[in-house]
Order: structure tokens, then C-alpha cells, then sequence
């Protein structure tokens, strides 16, 4: 089981401009969400992921990923209420040194957009891309799994 250190941040329009072509289209469910953390399938290309993320401590938090046949994942995200799924681009997008993921959503969240830079202890210092707008580490509003099961959560929120 690893750890996932991350920051989180509403991220401007402008950084469409910085996100080029190379973007992969992702769709996701969960299967189990809650206080305890989520399990959460996603396919992203031609790959299928189960991942097991337990709760939240501050920008850390316990991650296990495993691989699943491509047509299990499909199957699974069938089975889910289709207005509950989340759809995405990621772009990779360097900055001073980091690979920030940008995800533009698509469906009920199309206008969202969140820039997250992943770390390698809690303390790690980085530089603040100009598009960032607002952290949103700590707002469960802004999770995935709360978007899933969220209306259209307001861009300026």
C-alpha cells in the first residue's frame, strides 16, 4: 500500500492554453464512498484501474491501485446510475520542475477545472503555476467521489 501526497487547486481557464493535445479521457465510478475513504473504478484509455483510498489526513492519504480487465471496469461502470460517473481529460502540464494533472470535466461538472500536483512528503515545497486560483486540498466538495454524487457544483463555489 502506498501513499498519496497531493495538493489540489481550481484552476483558471487560461490553462487551456498550456495543455496542448496530449490529453486522456477518463471515466470513473465508485463502487464504495464514504467517511472511511472510496473504491473507485476508473478507465483511462485503453487501461482499467480498481483503487482503494482510505481517508484523508491533512494532503495525505493511503492509496492501494490494481490493474482489471479492460471489459470487468466496463461491466462495473454499467452497473453504476450513469448520472453518478465521472467524466474527464487529464493533461499533463510541467511546471518549475512538476507534473502537474489538470482535469477538465465534461457532463454535469463541464466549466470545472482542477490542477493537482502529487509530492514527495507532505512539507514539499513547489512553485504556484499563475492559473492555480484556489486550493482546494481540504474541500471534500471538489473530491471526485463528492462530485459523483454531487448536482453541478458551481465553478466560482
Amino acid at each position: 500500500m502506498g501513499v498519496e501526497i497531493e495538493r489540489r487547486y481550481l484552476a483558471a481557464p487560461s490553462v487551456l492554453a498550456e495543455c496542448g493535445n496530449g490529453g486522456r479521457t477518463i471515466v470513473q465510478g465508485y463502487l464504495q464512498s464514504g467517511v472511511g475513504g472510496n473504491t473507485r473504478i476508473r478507465v483511462e484509455g485503453d487501461r482499467a484501474t480498481l483503487t482503494r483510498k482510505g481517508p484523508k489526513t491533512g494532503c495525505c492519504r493511503q492509496e492501494v491501485e490494481m490493474a482489471i480487465p479492460l471489459g470487468r471496469a466496463f461491466q462495473l461502470l454499467a452497473a453504476l446510475p450513469q448520472e453518478m460517473l465521472i467524466h474527464k481529460t487529464r493533461y499533463t502540464v510541467p511546471v518549475g520542475g512538476f507534473h502537474w494533472e489538470v482535469d477538465v470535466f465534461a457532463g454535469k461538472h463541464r466549466g470545472l477545472i482542477i490542477g493537482e500536483v502529487e509530492l514527495a512528503h507532505a512539507a514539499q515545497t513547489f512553485p504556484l503555476p499563475h492559473w492555480a486560483v484556489r486550493e482546494i486540498t481540504d474541500d471534500r466538495r471538489f473530491g471526485n467521489s463528492s462530485l459523483a454524487l454531487a448536482p453541478r457544483i458551481p465553478v466560482a463555489a
